[in-house]
């Protein structure tokens, strides 16, 4: 899925089955600039307002990848910048108690924030490649082989998912 840094992006409706208690979410991204945004470049969200719902995104003043999750943002700076030109398999999980960021099927960094999953529940779509809160964030490059499941994945899962797919890339 190409998406031109204006205004593209994937519209997935609402569902329940968007809002687990327990979530894995994994993409491969092809970023080809992430200052053409002044703030911030969305890989995928949901929500209605900053302050409800999930979204991942890169802070272009931070340089790195962000993870709000509900209430009031919960947001964690993981520290990690993607490289601009290169394929790089980026996958989130969260449980009760912990969220994870894996890159290319190796675990890179933890929080113990894991946020408040009750409040995650909205009327919103998942929006992959733009904000669903402010219409705006646009991503400029390719996202591929988008996946979600409604669990937190183990290391070695998220590892066989990098595997089976390395090569494409």
């Amino acid at each position: 899925m190409s998406f031109d840094g204006v205004n593209d992006f994937i519209n997935i409706s609402d569902s329940n089955s968007l809002e687990p208690k327990n979530i894995t979410i994994s993409m491969w991204i092809y970023p080809k600039k992430w200052t053409h945004n002044p703030t911030a470049t969305a890989l995928f969200t949901k929500r209605v307002t900053i302050s409800n719902g999930y979204f991942l995104f890169y802070l272009t003043g931070s340089s790195s990848i962000q993870w709000d999750w509900s209430p009031d943002q919960n947001r964690w700076d993981t520290g990690y910048n993607p490289p601009l030109n290169t394929w790089t398999l980026i996958t989130v999980t969260r449980n009760d108690s912990v969220r994870y960021l894996y890159v290319n099927g190796t675990f890179k960094t933890s929080t113990t924030a894991a946020g408040d999953w009750s409040t995650i529940a909205t009327t919103a779509p998942l929006r992959i490649g733009y904000d669903t809160a402010a219409d705006r964030y646009p991503f400029n490059g390719t996202i591929d082989d988008v996946m979600m499941f409604s669990r937190d994945l183990s290391a070695g899962e998220i590892s066989a998912l990098y595997n089976a797919s390395a090569t494409k890339y």
